[in-house]
């Protein structure tokens, strides 16, 4: 079904509304790029498609410091759709001395 006009109301919460409920509230201060990929809208910035680059390009990263050549556009993204479990790698270095491929096509899909 596709509406005539907008019908549906875009709800969001920060992790700031809840600090004031919080009664030991921590802060981190994180690396953006690797921490922070949201869906916010449906196209553009923070969507579900600038999150699927910035999650291949961290895990391309990662993949690259254990070796593994990765395609990269001019503009310095991978040019490939990465996507590891963290059942696979929470972290890159739980990458090491795993079998990898030695380089990844551009275009490709990987999913580890």
């Amino acid at each position: 079904m596709t509406p005539d006009e907008p019908n549906a109301v875009k709800l969001e919460r920060f992790v700031f509304d809840a600090m004031g409920q919080a009664t030991r509230p921590a802060i981190l201060e994180v690396e953006r790029t690797e921490e922070f990929a949201p869906i916010k809208n449906a196209t553009g910035i923070d969507s579900a498609e600038s999150s699927k680059q910035l999650q291949s390009d961290l895990y391309g990263t990662w993949l690259e410091r254990a070796g593994v050549t990765i395609p990269r556009r001019a503009d310095g993204h991978v040019d490939a759709a990465i996507e590891i479990s963290p059942l696979t790698a929470s972290v890159a270095a739980d990458l090491q001395g795993m079998a990898l491929p030695e380089s990844i096509a551009s275009g490709s899909v990987l999913a580890l």
